[in-house]
């Protein structure tokens, strides 16, 4: 599989969005408006809108970028791309990269599976907000999480991370209301 093959896939999501039904009160048609949001941030810096975390669990070291997207229109579905280029052709033995979408409690989860082509993962996924968020406005978070074996030394973990991944990106579009 190659790199052309699946942005040819994600611009054809794109495409094909549904839109909101002009007759559900819920998606106003006067207040509807189409969003998008893209982000590609260096791991070191940890701006432009993702909210960064990291934490230990048993013997892993969990790095985790996300960026909440509130005031959503629920009955849109909502195309999420995630991309994250590391330093060299990505091995799952030194590390774990995982994205998934997640909204309402309890939380509903969508894994966004993501394929290696040398030094770029990337995935995509539709996601419906509807069963959640059955009237109102919905929101959701985009996730990615890089894991591994911790040091024990948390300045030893960073340059680990540091040195395996370069960059993440996050693609969404969605309708507000």
């Amino acid at each position: 599989m190659n790199l052309k093959y699946y942005v040819s896939l994600f611009f054809m999501v794109l495409l094909t969005m549904n839109h909101c039904d002009e007759k559900d009160a819920q998606c106003d048609p006067n207040k509807h408006n189409n969003k998008t949001y893209e982000i590609t941030a260096p791991v070191s810096g940890h701006g432009g809108g993702l909210t960064y975390d990291t934490y230990v669990t048993g013997a892993t070291r969990v790095y985790k970028w996300y960026r909440t997207t509130d005031n959503v229109c629920i009955f849109n579905l909502i195309s999420i791309s995630i991309g994250v280029r590391t330093f060299d052709e990505y091995k799952a033995s030194d590390f774990n990269i995982s994205a998934f979408e997640q909204h309402n409690i309890p939380i509903s989860t969508t894994t966004i599976p993501l394929v290696a082509d040398g030094k770029l993962l990337i995935g995509a996924a539709e996601v419906n907000l509807l069963p959640s968020f059955v009237v109102g406005r919905g929101s959701f978070d985009t996730v990615v999480e890089i894991s591994f074996p911790t040091s024990g030394n948390p300045d030893q973990d960073q340059i680990y991370l540091l040195g395996k991944v370069a960059a993440i990106s996050f693609f969404l579009k969605y309708s507000n209301n």
